[in-house]
C-alpha cells in the first residue's frame, strides 16, 4: 500500500490534492487497486495451511500488472507531483 500510505500522509499534512477529474480518476484507480490487493493477500493468508492457498496469486499479479502500468513503480511522491504538475493551468 506504499502508494495508498503516501497519498494518505500527504492528504493530512496538505489537504487534498489539486488535480483535474482525469487525474483524479488515476489517483483514486490507484488507492483502489492497492486495497484490492491488500485485500486478497490478506484472504490468501487465511488459507495459508490449505490447498486453496494459491487461489488468489493470478488475481493479484493481474492487479499489480494494473498497478504498474499506471505507476510504472515510480516512488509516490514523484508520481503525485507529477499528477499534480499535469493538472495545472498552462500544462501541454
Amino acid at each position: 500500500m506504499r502508494y495508498t500510505n503516501f497519498f494518505g500522509r500527504h492528504f493530512k499534512e496538505h489537504g487534498q490534492p489539486r488535480l483535474t477529474n482525469d487525474y483524479f480518476s488515476i489517483y483514486f484507480n490507484i488507492i483502489c487497486l492497492e486495497n484490492k490487493i491488500h485485500g486478497m493477500e490478506m484472504l490468501k493468508k487465511k488459507y495459508k495451511d490449505s490447498s486453496n492457498y494459491h487461489q488468489f496469486d493470478v488475481e493479484i499479479n493481474t492487479l499489480e500488472k494494473r498497478l504498474f502500468s499506471i505507476t510504472t513503480d515510480q516512488a509516490p511522491e514523484f508520481f503525485l507531483r507529477d499528477l499534480v504538475m499535469r493538472s495545472s493551468p498552462g500544462y501541454h
